[in-house]
Parts: C-alpha cells; structure tokens; sequence
C-alpha cells in the first residue's frame, strides 16, 4: 500500500447502526467523523472501504451527504475514495455522488477494485487541492 494513503473501515462508523446498514444519519456522522481525521492527515489521502456494508441512499439523502461532505470541504485536503461493493444499484449511487462531489471541488471517486483505489490515490501529490485554490486565487 502506499505510505499516503489511509484506509477507514465504513464498518468502523457503523457499529451504533444495526448490522452495518447504511443510512442517512450513518453516513452524516461518518462524513463528520472522517473529516475530523482527514484534518489531523494533512499528508494522507483517504480510502473508505465500503466493503461489508448494506444499504443503499435515495437521491435526497445522497445530496445531504453531499452537502455535509461540501460544508467540511475544508477539512478534506486531498483525494477521497470509496471502495465498494461491485452491485449495480450502488454503483449508479456512487457515480451520482461523484458527479455531486466534482460540483463541491472535492476530489473523489468510487471503486470496486482495492487496486485500482490505491493507484488512483497514490496518482494525487498530497495537498494538491490546496495548491490548485492558491493557483485560482481562492
């Protein structure tokens, strides 16, 4: 594994929840939880393994989630990953989140395969969102 990256085990956030079911008030508190971490990992991007978790977010939900995600951006410094479930409905979830998220500047993307997360991650130099808004003037 790369030496930046640092895997969150969704299941590690979900134990109040019953038998590792995702839903809106899990993923708010997990997007808080993973941003409070994410600060104090200025140099580490982020994988969120999904993996072992049930459930599945209408669109309502998934853009309060977004909205959470937007409203600690400031916290997420560099890249975020989810590695899930290869199911197609949570798929078509993930890639309307994605689409979310690319409105909120967060870098994220979605994947089924450990692999392919680890080497779109270890792609991303560390702090680059913050290097991209001192380009733009932000």
């Amino acid at each position: 594994m790369a030496e930046n990256i640092k895997v969150f085990k969704a299941m590690d956030f979900l134990q109040n929840s019953q038998e590792g079911k995702i839903n809106l008030e899990s993923s708010i508190d997990m997007v808080r939880q993973l941003g409070e971490a994410s600060d104090l990992l200025d140099d580490y991007h982020i994988l969120i393994d999904l993996r072992g978790t049930e459930g599945i977010l209408n669109i309502t939900e998934l853009i309060k989630v977004a909205m959470e995600v937007a409203y600690h951006k400031h916290k997420f410094h560099n890249r975020l990953a989810v590695l899930m479930p290869d199911e197609s409905e949570r798929i078509m979830n993930a890639s309307d989140f994605k689409t979310m998220m690319q409105v909120t500047g967060v870098q994220f993307d979605f994947f089924v395969r450990y692999e392919e997360a680890v080497k779109w991650l270890s792609e991303g130099s560390v702090n680059e969102s913050d290097s991209d808004d001192a380009q733009a003037g932000r």
